[in-house]
């Protein structure tokens, strides 16, 4: 975990997270899904763990952002 944080800047999870919101928004943009089915799409067994990590790193909801 220390070198993998050396080499990215990042601890593990949240390089994981990022990436992950990152997919969120691409479906999020296509209008296409519903929030339920993003969040499962993207690694999240619950919508609730998806708008909190969505949160942390957009300082949004996704529903906003859907809109």
């Amino acid at each position: 975990m220390e070198r993998f944080t050396a080499l990215f800047g990042k601890a593990p999870m949240t390089v994981l997270r990022d990436l992950r919101m990152r997919q969120a928004s691409r479906l999020l943009e296509g209008n296409v899904l519903s929030l339920d089915q993003i969040a499962h799409e993207v690694g999240y067994g619950s919508y609730s763990g998806f708008l909190r990590a969505f949160r942390k790193v957009y300082g949004r909801i996704p529903a906003a952002a859907k809109e």
